[in-house]
């Protein structure tokens, strides 16, 4: 599951562009868009 949400947040970075220190948020459940 955690793995997935990962896996979307990849996505949504190369759409929306997002840095890879944003990504990192992303990843630890920090940011929930």
């Amino acid at each position: 599951m955690l793995a997935g949400h990962a896996a979307l947040g990849e996505q949504l970075a190369e759409k929306m562009g997002l840095s890879e220190t944003q990504l990192s948020l992303f990843r630890s459940g920090k940011v929930r868009g």
